[in-house]
C-alpha cells in the first residue's frame, strides 16, 4: 500500500511528453477551465490555448477529420467546449469538423459523452489531448470507458516549464488517479 502513491506519480510523470498520435477518427481535446482563475479576460487560459491550439495542429497534419473539444460551463461563459471551439476555427479548422460535447465536467464525464459522440458517428479510434500532467490520467479513464485511444500532451502550456506549477499539478493528477482507481476498484463509473 506505501508504494501505490509512489508508483502513481511514477506513472502520471514519466512518458507524459512523448506524442504517440496516429491516425486517428476524432481528436478528442479535453477541456479546462475557460479563464485563468475563473476570471472573464479578453483572452482565454493558457491551458484551453494550448491545448486547442495543439488539436488544431493535428487536424492539420491530417491525423484526424474531426474534433470533439469536450467540457461544459465550469466558471464563467463560454463553456469550456464552446471556447475551444472559437480557437479551433481560428486556427483554420473547418466548423463542420468540430462536434461540441458541453456537458462534461470531469475527466470521467469527458470520456463517456465523448465515447457517446464516437459511437453515434461510427468512429474508432481516438487521439487524445491534454497537458502532460493530465495525459496518463485521462488515457487509464478513456480506456477503462472502452476507448482505444493514443495520445497526444500539449506541452506548450507555460504551466507545464515552471517547476513549482509542473510539481503541483503532477501531485494533484497523482492523487486525482488514486482516487479514480479506488472508487473504480469499488465498482464507480468507468
Amino acid at each position: 500500500m506505501l508504494l501505490w502513491p509512489v508508483l502513481t506519480f511514477i506513472y502520471v510523470a514519466t512518458d507524459n511528453e512523448t506524442d504517440h498520435a496516429v491516425a486517428s477518427d476524432v481528436i478528442i481535446v479535453l477541456g479546462c477551465p475557460t479563464y485563468e482563475r475563473n476570471v472573464v479576460s479578453t483572452t482565454f487560459s493558457s491551458c484551453l490555448l494550448a491545448r486547442a491550439h495543439h488539436a488544431a495542429d493535428l487536424y492539420h497534419r491530417g491525423l484526424a477529420a474531426h474534433i470533439i473539444p469536450t467540457g461544459g460551463l465550469t466558471g464563467p461563459s463560454p463553456s469550456e467546449a464552446a471556447a475551444m471551439e472559437q480557437v479551433l476555427e481560428g486556427d483554420g479548422v473547418a466548423s463542420s469538423a468540430i462536434m461540441l460535447e458541453e456537458q462534461a465536467r470531469s475527466t470521467v464525464q469527458n470520456m463517456q459523452f465523448s465515447r457517446d459522440i464516437m459511437q453515434a458517428n461510427g468512429w474508432r479510434k481516438a487521439i487524445l489531448v491534454s497537458d502532460p500532467h493530465h495525459i496518463k490520467r485521462a488515457a487509464v479513464v478513456a480506456r477503462d470507458g472502452g476507448l482505444i485511444i493514443t495520445t497526444s500532451p500539449a506541452t506548450t502550456n507555460p504551466a507545464w516549464h515552471n517547476p513549482d506549477e509542473r510539481r503541483k499539478n503532477l501531485l494533484r493528477d497523482t492523487r486525482a488517479l488514486m482516487t479514480y482507481q479506488w472508487e473504480h476498484l469499488w465498482g464507480g463509473p468507468p
